[in-house]
């Protein structure tokens, strides 16, 4: 049989501890590293299509491409036009709702006047319900 010590278990405790610390911090340093290599190659990236504009420089002060100025007016134009859509999406959306509450009005009045006919029968007599009846169907 073994043993149990308590120094033993302390001790077990004190590794699992620093070995989860180092595992954190690992984790932690490749996130960083990660990062720094991706802006690394975001940056050489851009470095490079500016090595290639070959002088066609659309603003004075920094390096804007006229490639570049387009592409940003086509961005522009299209978000333009999805704001467009969705406001006529919006407006078609509460055109919608009006109507259907339109639509809901008009059937609580039917239902309303239905339960009113019922209501007046009700207190008619057989023979008046009949001839108040056939006033109404004509």
């Amino acid at each position: 049989m073994i043993k149990e010590s308590s120094d033993v278990s302390q001790r077990y405790q004190a590794l699992v501890a620093r070995y989860l610390k180092g595992s954190i911090a690992i984790s932690h340093e490749k996130d960083i590293m990660k990062e720094e290599l991706r802006e690394a190659k975001s940056q050489a990236i851009s470095k490079a299509s500016r090595k290639k504009l070959k002088g066609n420089v659309a603003q004075k002060g920094g390096v804007i491409s006229v490639k570049d100025v387009r592409a940003m007016m086509v961005e522009r134009v299209e978000d333009e036009v999805m704001k467009a859509r969705n406001v006529l999406y919006l407006h078609g959306i509460k055109e919608a709702k009006k109507a259907a509450k339109a639509a809901e009005r008009i059937a609580i009045d039917g239902r309303k006047a239905v339960a009113k006919v019922k209501r007046e029968a009700k207190e008619l007599t057989k023979a008046e319900r009949i001839a108040y009846l056939a006033s109404l169907v004509g």
